[in-house]
């Protein structure tokens, strides 16, 4: 449900979209059920990370496009004042879900490096600050270990 929302509210959006600038603000309700669904799929992630792994596998294309769009939402929308708590949120929730979904799965690690402008390079492009301060280091360092290793 989440993806459908996601990625047809925005009509100008594409995977290679070489201007992630033009991507509509989406709204306070759809960004907070956002970050719900994926905490929902995070918790369900650590009852038994398998399962969720195995039915992932069977739509490993819409989780490769709802990652790289919220990815390229993100890094689009996470200076903007109106709603920067809630956009850095749901990217952190994403590094988590993509952590999960990585996690002694070499299929999963594989779909990050698919493409052109990769998941894996969109996660090494986030801003410095997520190299630098203690909280957000804590989130994006074990997901690219997991995702490398």
């Amino acid at each position: 449900m989440i993806t459908t929302l996601l990625l047809t509210f925005n009509v100008t959006f594409k995977v290679s979209c070489s201007d992630p600038q033009n991507m509509l603000m989406l709204p306070q309700t759809v960004l907070s059920l956002a970050v719900v669904s994926v905490k929902v799929i995070n918790n369900t992630f650590r009852m038994d990370q398998v399962f969720v792994q195995k039915l992932m596998k069977a739509d490993e294309d819409q989780v490769y496009h709802l990652i790289h769009y919220i990815l390229s939402y993100a890094d689009a929308h996470i200076d903007k004042q109106e709603c920067q708590d809630d956009v850095r949120e749901l990217l952190h929730e994403t590094l988590i879900f993509i952590g999960y979904y990585c996690l002694q799965n070499e299929e999963g690690q594989a779909m990050l490096q698919r493409g052109n402008n990769c998941i894996l390079q969109k996660l090494c492009n986030l801003p410095f600050i997520y190299f630098m301060d203690k909280r957000n280091r804590e989130i994006l360092y074990p997901t690219l270990i997991i995702a490398s290793y």
